[in-house]
Order: C-alpha cells, then structure tokens, then sequence
C-alpha cells in the first residue's frame, strides 16, 4: 500500500508566528493537537489523541498518523526520542520546481 502524500505551500506555516523553536516537546503536547514528526527527509502529520503523560522513566502520548494509531515516547535519559516540531521541517522541490513540505 502506498502512503499517502500531500504538498503543503511554506506559506501555509507562519514562521514568525511561533514567539519559541518549532521544535516541540512531547510534555508540551495536548489532545487535538496537531504537530509534525520529521525524520530522515519526511514529514510525518500527527494528531495527539491524548494529552502527554509523565511515566517513570519519560513522558508518552497516544496519537495518530493516515494509516495507524500509535504511541510515541521520550525517555528522561540520554536515550534517543522522536523529532517533533509544530510545522513541517524538511522542504522540497516537485517536478514542476516549486518549493513545499511534503507531509505523509
């Protein structure tokens, strides 16, 4: 089955908009948001499905992507954790030369 991809124009996203970093961190999240996971080249639209929860060893969040629901978690160590924004972080060029975010 092949993912579901969409172009978003960077005029969508208000940069300046954000007083912070469009990194995001997860103990920030709450249910209904809406954030970004970007990783190696994708951008990756999450919706939080609950609000961000301390556990014993980090935090985690149930959330949902087009295909599944998922858990993501973050560790309090020096343990790698997911790369979570509040707009898209990797920008393209189509075919047609024009600049966007591709989000799956």
């Amino acid at each position: 089955m092949e993912k579901m991809q969409k172009m978003y124009s960077p005029q969508m996203f208000q940069y300046e908009a954000f007083d912070e970093s469009p990194f995001l961190g997860i103990r920030e999240i709450k249910k209904g948001d809406i954030f970004y996971e970007c990783e190696r080249g994708v951008n990756v639209k999450l919706e939080a499905l609950s609000d961000a929860r301390k556990t014993g060893s980090g935090w985690l969040c149930k959330v949902k992507t087009n295909e599944k629901i998922m858990t993501i978690y973050s560790s309090t160590t020096n343990m790698y954790g997911p790369s979570l924004y509040r707009i898209p972080y990797y920008l393209t060029t189509n075919e047609k030369n024009q600049h966007g975010f591709i989000v799956e």
